[in-house]
């Protein structure tokens, strides 16, 4: 495409602009500065206005300047997609700042920041856009002043600068890692019209579909573009694009490994796996962005939320950082582990930061100081972070067979009652397949003979996807040596499980789609979790539910949600029909199939129908009742 081409193209995606509808006053003094590394995935209220979609992860951009990106995608900031996304462009979303504090006249001022198109998620496609508008506070108008396009395929991104007087126009830039590399804009405030009091800027996002009539599971969130290290401030020139600051890099290293959360009653084992020899240690990776030399304090703290523990703090010690620098600092500690190993849900907040100068003018750049992770270990086992950098599943050639694993192993005996699985949002939700929920043994690390199946149906409701939605085992499990744990897929369609691409925790997966399996090349996790507790069958005995090779007949729970009756549907012979809560308590039997039966006097929830049929095969099915 031609520049002249890539222009028009921009000019034709801009969208109307729009003037304020009431008066603001001014809030934000300068510096300007955002790098969205705050643990809550709101941007900051102190500097953007409220109610947008655009959200704050920390799983779906690769080696980001700072922990935590602000990302504009084609999802809204519950996961769902917007509602007016389609394969065609359309306009996604916008991120507006509060008015600013400038003195009329103000010289040399500068809005820069990071970006990155796509990451570990869909990149942006032909047509997609990001863009930056100022708003001119005399005429009360948004003027779009800059825009971004991506070309995936030749690894290119191109810049375009709108209304700036004596300043380039058109930037080319490649990168032979272009979808993984932060690029820079620098973007100057050159029309006088934008230096004064109450003024704004504003990020927006045009967005696509990804569309693929063969897999409508592909048809999910995409074109998202990550920001990082926002920055605004006068006194700049149009070669200054340092920004004055010193950060935490990475998430804080914590001393345990393998797993990310393990069954508070396996807690005292997963002590042995922590590293330490003769002691424990933590980390801290920073580095200076600067042009000055800083001293450095270092700082740890760990927080028992339960209070079993006083709170522990722990000094690494003053070091000087040069221009430009990185450093990664680790330091032994002691803390008292054993305390808390006594099956009780365990919560423990494990901190670093670091500590620069009082100055009131570094303020802005201070929260980015502080890193934290929150160690939580209740009933299950878990790799993940619990923040999805994308979907996955398998598409292609055999597919419709295909078969996708994660290696489990118990540090103490144990029975599996559930997993819980991260269904990531798509666009049709019905059009998602049954599959098979399987365990297979493990043969030196890899998966061998089935054990366990069972047919399951996918959630179909919004407040179900785009978090943990857990299947109940109709025979719990004896965890007592490793399974790999996943499915097997009835149709070509990608069933999009929910991958973290950014855990320190790495899992073991494997994928199916012929006789062999073969090890993945990811070095993340699967958001799959085992639900452990109390005592279950071994799965290589003979067993009722889910055997290999009889299908589970298929019924219908109508209506559901439920408030006075409901009614399982099914054309097979029912041996037997019990309701269930969520803590395995039966509180209704007798019930038959392709009869109502009522549900008066339950407390509206949650609640888990078991049906046996006359072949042995059972099944469990959610049933929300609601008051």
């Amino acid at each position: 495409m031609r520049p002249s081409q890539s222009l028009l193209l921009i000019s034709l995606l801009l969208f109307p602009f729009f003037a304020h509808s009431q008066e603001k006053t001014a809030k934000v003094t300068l510096p300007f500065f955002d790098d969205f590394s705050y643990s809550h995935t709101t941007p900051l209220p102190a500097y953007w206005e409220q109610g947008s979609d655009a959200t704050i992860t920390r799983a779906r951009a690769i080696d980001a300047p700072t922990p935590g990106v602000l990302t504009l995608d084609a999802a809204r900031a519950d996961g769902l997609l917007h509602r007016n996304a389609t394969p065609a462009v359309f306009p996604a979303e916008t991120l507006v700042s509060h008015p600013i504090t400038i003195e009329t006249g103000q010289d040399s001022l500068y809005l820069s920041f990071r970006f990155q198109p796509g990451g570990w998620v869909e990149a942006p496609a032909r047509g997609d856009s990001l863009m930056v508008d100022f708003f001119d506070p005399i005429k009360r108008e948004w003027v779009n002043v800059w825009g971004a396009l991506f070309f995936a395929q030749q690894g290119r991104l191109e810049q375009f600068f709108r209304h700036t007087p004596k300043w380039e126009t058109h930037l080319v830039q490649k990168h032979e890692r272009a979808q993984q590399h932060f690029f820079l804009a620098h973007i100057p405030l050159r029309e006088r019209r934008f230096v004064h009091d109450g003024f704004q800027f504003r990020f927006r996002n045009l967005a696509s579909l990804v569309h693929d009539n063969t897999a409508p599971g592909r048809t999910a969130n995409s074109s998202q573009w990550h920001i990082d290290m926002v920055y605004l401030n006068a006194q700049r020139a149009y070669n200054d694009t340092i920004v004055p600051d010193v950060a935490c890099t990475r998430g804080v290293k914590t001393l345990f490994a393998e797993y990310s959360a393990v069954p508070a009653a396996a807690f005292d084992e997963y002590l042995k796996l922590r590293d330490a020899e003769a002691s424990d240690s933590l980390g801290v990776y920073y580095a200076n962005f600067g042009v000055r030399t800083y001293n450095v304090r270092r700082l740890f703290e760990i927080k028992d939320l339960k209070d079993k523990v006083r709170p522990q703090q722990y000094s690494g010690g003053n070091l000087n950082i040069a221009p430009r620098a990185s450093i990664a600092y680790q330091r032994t500690i002691s803390y008292p582990w054993e305390e808390l190993a006594t099956d009780e849900a365990i919560e423990v907040k494990i901190r670093a930061f670091l500590q620069t100068d009082n100055a009131a003018k570094n303020a802005p750049f201070r929260w980015n100081d502080t890193v934290e992770t929150l160690l939580r270990c209740t009933n299950e086992y878990a790799y993940d972070l619990g923040e999805p950098s994308s979907g996955y599943g398998v598409i292609g050639v055999g597919a419709d067979r295909a078969a996708v694993s994660m290696r489990f192993r118990p540090l103490k005996p144990t029975a599996i009652q559930a997993v819980r699985l991260w269904f990531q949002p798509i666009a049709d939700l019905r059009s998602r397949k049954r599959f098979r929920l399987s365990f297979w043994e493990d043969v030196d690390g890899v998966p061998g003979k089935k054990v366990y199946e069972q047919m399951v149906t996918p959630p179909y409701t919004e407040g179900e996807v785009g978090r943990f939605y857990e299947v109940q085992l109709t025979t719990p499990i004896t965890f007592s040596r490793p399974y790999h744990v996943g499915w097997e897929q009835t149709s070509a369609d990608m069933l999009g499980i929910g991958y973290d691409a950014s855990t320190p925790y790495k899992a073991t997966i494997h994928t199916r789609t012929t006789a062999q399996w073969t090890k993945s090349k990811l070095s993340g996790a699967l958001l799959i979790r085992l639900v452990c507790g109390g005592t279950g069958t071994d799965p290589e005995l003979p067993a009722p539910t889910g055997s290999c090779g009889i299908p589970v007949p298929h019924s219908v729970v109508y209506p559901n949600p439920a408030q006075e009756r409901v009614m399982l549907q099914t054309e097979e012979e029912v041996a037997e029909l019990s309701l269930y809560n969520l803590q395995g308590i039966r509180i209704r039997s007798g019930w038959e199939a392709n009869r109502p039966e009522s549900v008066e006097g339950l407390p509206a929830g949650l609640y888990l129908l078991r049906i046996t049929y006359r072949t042995g095969v059972q099944d469990v099915k959610k049933l929300f009742v609601a008051r």
